[in-house]
C-alpha cells in the first residue's frame, strides 16, 4: 500500500521510493549514485550513470534493502555557452572554410555534411539529420551540440588533399 502524496522519512524507511528520486543503491558491496526510474512489484529499476550492466545498459534492478536515499548534494548544471563562442580556447569557426555539401568520396552515400556559415547539418543513413556548430582547431574539424561543449561525434581531421577524414571513411566537397 501506498501513500497519496509525496512520501515521508518513514515511507523510505519502509521501502517505498517514488520515480526519479535520487537515492544510492548498494551494487556489489558500494554505494553508487543513481535515480529511480520505475517500479515493479517490489524491484525498482535505478539508472546508474556509469554501470555496465546487462546488454551494456545504465540500469540496475534491485530491492529495497539495497537502496537508500541520497546524501550526495546535487551538482551545478554545466554553464552553457553562447552559441558561436569556442567551446575550448584555440578553437575558431569554421565559417566559410567548408561550406558546402560533402559526401563520401567513394560515391556510396551514407554520410553527408553541409556546413553553412559556422554550423553544420549532419544526415547519416536512417537516422535524423542534427544541427551542430562547427569549430576546427589542431587539424580537426569538431562539431558540438549548439551552445553547449558537448562534443557530438568523433573529431573529423582534415586530410593533406583537402578532403575531411571521418569515421565512416573520406568525405569531400560535392557541390554548394
Amino acid at each position: 500500500m501506498r501513500r497519496i502524496g509525496k512520501l515521508t522519512a518513514a515511507d523510505h524507511a519502509a521501502g517505498q521510493y517514488d520515480t526519479h528520486e535520487r537515492v544510492q543503491v548498494q551494487i556489489a558491496g558500494r554505494w553508487a549514485e543513481g535515480e529511480i526510474m520505475g517500479q515493479q512489484g517490489n524491484m525498482y529499476e535505478i539508472k546508474v550513470p556509469g554501470y555496465h550492466g546487462d546488454f551494456g545498459t545504465d540500469m540496475y534492478s534491485t530491492t529495497p534493502e539495497n537502496i537508500r536515499l541520497s546524501t550526495t548534494p546535487v551538482a551545478a548544471p554545466p554553464a552553457q555557452r553562447a552559441a558561436g563562442q569556442a567551446p575550448k580556447p584555440g578553437l575558431t569557426s569554421c565559417g566559410g572554410k567548408f561550406d558546402g555539401r560533402w559526401e563520401l568520396s567513394t560515391g556510396t552515400g551514407g554520410l553527408r555534411i553541409v556546413f553553412r556559415a559556422g554550423r553544420a547539418t549532419v544526415k547519416e543513413v536512417l537516422s535524423p539529420a542534427v544541427q551542430a556548430e562547427c569549430f576546427m582547431g589542431g587539424g580537426q574539424v569538431l562539431l558540438y551540440k549548439t551552445g553547449t561543449s558537448d562534443l557530438w561525434d568523433e573529431p573529423i581531421y582534415i586530410n593533406k588533399d583537402g578532403t575531411l577524414q571521418t569515421s565512416d571513411g573520406a568525405i569531400k566537397k560535392m557541390g554548394d
